[in-house]
This record gives C-alpha cells, sequence and structure tokens, in this order.
C-alpha cells in the first residue's frame, strides 16, 4: 500500500512501510532548526540568529492512498501550468 507524506508544502508518495519509518525517525530523534533575519531600529546593523529546539511541532503527515488512487496519478504523470 502506498502513503503520501506530507513536509511542508510538498507532498510525497511511498511505501506505507517507509512512510512510518520516516514519521517515526523525525518524531523520536529530530530537531527544529530556523535561521532568523534581524535589523536593528535604525535599519543600519542586519544579523542572523540560528535557533535549535525540540521537536515539539508535527509539520509532517501521512495518509494512506489506495492503489487505484496511486495508478490514476501515474498514469497522469506531472501537472501541466495551463
Amino acid at each position: 500500500m502506498k502513503a503520501t507524506l506530507r513536509f511542508g508544502y510538498q507532498t510525497f508518495v511511498l511505501e506505507a512501510e517507509d512512510a512510518l519509518k520516516i514519521i517515526t525517525i523525525l518524531d523520536e530523534s529530530s530537531e527544529r532548526y530556523e535561521e532568523k533575519f534581524h535589523r536593528d531600529s535604525e535599519g543600519e546593523d542586519a544579523y542572523y540568529t540560528h535557533h535549535v529546539w525540540k521537536n515539539d511541532d508535527k509539520a509532517t503527515s501521512l495518509e494512506l492512498m489506495s492503489e487505484n488512487t496511486y495508478r490514476i496519478g501515474k498514469l497522469a504523470g506531472k501537472p501541466t501550468n495551463d
């Protein structure tokens, strides 16, 4: 069976067992990272700060996909920008 796995704004299709492994790894051992841009009040000096923290936000989602839906999507291929 296939599953869809969403990371941010992109969705990937893979075997359900593999998707579950990825979700488990992310839930158990990943940390979040963010780089933030700052500028002083006068707008002259700019700098970045780097932040790492426990992954308490689940930004991924896992949904099962039927074989029929997978085959139809595979047949349709990559969408065009009409």
